[in-house]
């Protein structure tokens, strides 16, 4: 699925419609919801990972996992952000899909190499994990 995330980056800068894209790629280590606290081995199979792509001209939200329906591979929905921040001080960017109500939040390192992340589904789940940058 990385490398989708990865052709669909490339074919927007290729496009010629936006001069950068960035990718941040964030794995879920930990998820709850209203009703429970999902397991490690709920994490470990389904793998659940949230996906920012920002350009020029916006952003793209996605959010991936395993699915038996699928086959065991892995599936992603994906969501033009309506609306995306970045602190001008700390760097914090939030990325927001108001019809989901759902948005994503990255804490980047000082460093720029990733960071952390917080995804509200906008039903009651939230994930949190690690981010890497590309």
């Amino acid at each position: 699925m990385l490398r989708l995330l990865l052709l669909a980056t490339l074919t927007l800068v290729l496009s010629g419609k936006h001069a950068q894209a960035e990718m941040w790629n964030c794995v879920v280590d930990r998820k709850i919801d209203s009703e429970r606290v999902y397991t490690d081995s709920d994490i470990q199979k389904w793998q659940p990972r949230a996906a920012l792509i920002v350009t020029d001209a916006g952003a793209i939200i996605a959010r991936c996992g395993f699915s038996i329906a699928s086959g065991n591979r892995e599936t992603c929905d994906y969501y033009d952000a309506d609306r995306i921040e970045q602190d001008p001080v700390v760097g914090v960017i939030k990325a927001y899909y108001f019809r989901g109500q759902m948005d994503l939040q990255i804490y980047p390192n000082q460093d720029g190499t990733g960071g952390t992340f917080v995804e509200n589904n906008g039903r009651g789940t939230i994930s949190f994990g690690p981010c890497t940058v590309n």
